[in-house]
């Protein structure tokens, strides 16, 4: 019986012998046309993008050839109005689709608008060079317009992810841009010399790069936690942060255009804090998984010090370093399994 069984058991079926059990092979993929292409940049609307772009563009012409406006003061008004205007046409149209459940181009056109919300206070330092009690105008006038485009979409377009803390938040970083131009017109006035290393407008261009600045980027960790209420493009649960993260992003422009208007020396180690506050807010913020363990993360804090290594940055490296060797030191201590932290 053994014997019978063994012999009425087919061979097994060895695929590479038999190529009939392979069957045919698939044809190549079709490389797609052209056409299918540009359906899908069109599919992405960018010509909203190209349009911010050439406003930007067209404000640069302005400021550097403009015949038929010849005072710098008309063109500087000339360029914020139109931003200003621009931008609430940009909330308007966003309130407008997202009442035809538009959600794709409605939440395209809040991200434009958030990417240049800051944009009007960069003019705004310029108009400082020419006026103090003008800029003080423009500052108020391009604030409160500021606070109202972002309160109309948080009543009008109700189905955004932006929580009522992030207009907090926002209203932080708002009065901040609108206090730089009028802080370094200030100090501005007793500056004497270019790339200078020592004076109260130095003091006060390193104070806001070493302290101000990365205060408001440690608002980072006030962001709520992403909560996607949909599937929709508005419900996004990343919405919040992505937000923050254009109006910091505006907001290191800022500074720099500032830094490049008064002729302060640009140095490496003013992005050590910044780099220092990021690297502990990811720590803090990313949630753990098997591919990006949170306690390996602890080197970026460790390593973000040693952008301080230039000469004038050694005061800078000491205090991150005490810095972390203190969080270090509580890490360890509150959490007992935390052994990178030990």
């Amino acid at each position: 019986m053994n014997d019978n069984d063994q012999t009425n058991v087919p061979p097994p079926i060895n695929a590479e012998s038999n190529p009939v059990f392979l069957g045919p092979p698939f044809p190549p993929a079709a490389p797609k046309p052209l056409s299918w292409w540009l359906r899908k940049l069109f599919a992405c609307n960018p010509f909203y993008l190209v349009s911010a772009a050439l406003l930007l563009f067209g404000c640069y012409r302005m400021m550097i050839e403009a015949p038929a406006l010849n005072a710098e003061t008309t063109r500087l008004l000339f360029n914020f109005t139109s931003v200003q205007v621009y931008e609430v046409l940009l909330v308007f149209t966003a309130i407008f689709l997202a009442r035809r459940r538009i959600w794709y181009d409605a939440t395209l056109l809040v991200g434009l608008e958030n990417l240049l919300v800051f944009v009007p206070f960069i003019l705004i330092s310029l108009a400082a060079l020419i006026d103090a009690g003008m800029a003080l105008q423009m500052c108020l006038a391009g604030g409160l317009v500021a606070a109202a485009r972002h309160v109309s979409l948080k009543k009008f377009f109700t189905g955004l992810n932006l929580p009522g803390r992030m207009l907090e938040i926002g209203g932080v970083l708002l009065a901040l841009n609108a206090a730089l131009p009028l802080l370094f017109r200030h100090f501005g006035e007793t500056k004497i010399g270019i790339h200078i290393h020592s004076g109260s407008a130095y003091v006060m261009n390193e104070f806001t790069w070493l302290l101000i600045l990365p205060i408001a980027l440690a608002l980072a960790n006030l962001v709520p936690h992403g909560a996607a209420n949909g599937d929709l493009p508005p419900q996004r649960r990343w919405l919040p942060a992505g937000m923050f993260a254009l109006w910091f992003a505006v907001t290191g422009v800022h500074l720099y255009a500032l830094d490049y208007i008064y002729q302060f020396e640009f140095r490496a180690e003013l992005f050590a804090p910044l780099a220092w506050v990021l690297a502990w807010t990811i720590c803090h913020r990313l949630p753990a998984n098997q591919f990006v363990p949170r306690n390996a993360l602890l080197i970026l804090p460790v390593l973000s010090p040693l952008l301080a290594g230039g000469p004038f940055g050694s005061k800078t490296f000491l205090v991150l370093t005490v810095l972390n060797i203190g969080l270090c030191l509580a890490l360890g201590f509150f959490d007992r399994n935390n052994r990178a932290a030990r």
